[in-house]
């Protein structure tokens, strides 16, 4: 929902990152809009259905679940807080509650994705009325204004990354297995234009910051796996890492990593039960409880009991 009503991306100011939920809450242009186009009041009613759906869903789960990461759209420690905030809001809805309140409630409507999440609240007419709301803001801030830097396939985009640049676009979610291929039209694209060498050459003489600070999560696993294999221990133990990664591209790394190693010892723990036959022995735990230990084919014996 943010990025639609933004179509681009605020810019920084004083090495100081604006999200888009901070400049939707607080530029007052925007909330203006909003508030005008009567978006503030849908987007807080949809936030408090998701906020109940989350308190139901979420209750029991623990707190480091990867659930949550997965599929919460509110953080496990702020449950408690929105179990209240609904209590308040009571039979009577969103006129009962602050305007604090409400903006928690509208803030949790922003990462709704209609394509990921299903949940039938983003209806056509709703849709309608957010691409009207980012028709006005590009027509009252204007195309070089110093808050937003709107997406415009004519001009490059200082604000997001080479490959948003190029792509205009991102794949559709539930297609991750296509970033490969993707990746590769890409490169080839690149190559055609003359563009490859510049761009690598760009990208190493890029600041990766104290400790890869800059740079992603995942290429900070990447480059702390490399650094791992460059010492060549003895034992190497390596803990759910890359995880963000397709299933395609995961296996092929383990399967390196397994050759790199040689007859070295290796222990990993992920969790794509597709990948144990890879290994000599698997260990499945569960609350601090070992549940199995024993071969990939033992393993395999006792679900086909099962």
């Amino acid at each position: 929902v943010e990025e639609n009503l933004l179509f681009g991306a605020p810019i920084s100011k004083q090495n100081k990152t604006i999200t888009n939920a901070e400049f939707l809450t607080s530029n007052p242009v925007a909330c203006e809009i909003l508030q005008d186009s009567g978006l503030y009041d849908e987007l807080t009613e949809i936030g408090l259905a998701l906020a109940k759906l989350m308190v139901e869903l979420f209750s029991d789960v623990a707190e480091d679940s990867e659930l949550f990461e997965q599929f919460s759209f509110i953080k496990a420690g702020d449950l408690p807080d929105y179990r209240n905030l609904i209590a308040a809001a009571g039979m009577r809805g969103i006129v009962a509650l602050t305007n604090a309140q409400r903006e928690k409630l509208y803030t949790v409507s922003f990462k709704l994705c209609p394509a990921r999440h299903r949940l039938d609240l983003v209806t056509t007419e709703l849709q309608t009325k957010i691409v009207a709301a980012r028709q006005t803001l590009m027509q009252k801030l204007g195309t070089d204004n110093t808050q937003i830097r709107f997406f415009d396939r004519r001009r490059y985009n200082s604000s997001i990354s080479v490959q948003e640049n190029l792509l205009f676009g991102r794949i559709a979610y539930a297609k991750g297995h296509l970033q490969p291929r993707v990746t590769e039209t890409i490169r080839a694209a690149l190559q055609s234009a003359g563009l490859n060498r510049e761009l690598v050459l760009a990208g190493l003489n890029c600041t990766a910051g104290a400790s890869g600070s800059k740079l992603s999560q995942l290429v900070r696993e990447k480059l702390g796996l490399a650094r791992a294999l460059l010492k060549n221990p003895d034992f190497l133990i390596i803990n759910n890492i890359l995880n963000s990664l397709d299933s395609k591209s995961f296996a092929r790394i383990v399967g390196r990593v397994k050759q790199l190693r040689d007859h070295r010892k290796l222990i990993w723990a992920f969790n794509d039960a597709a990948l144990v036959g890879q290994f000599d022995r698997v260990l499945i735990l569960e609350k601090n409880k070992l549940l199995h230990n024993d071969s990939p084919a033992a393993l395999s014996h006792e679900l086909n009991e099962v």
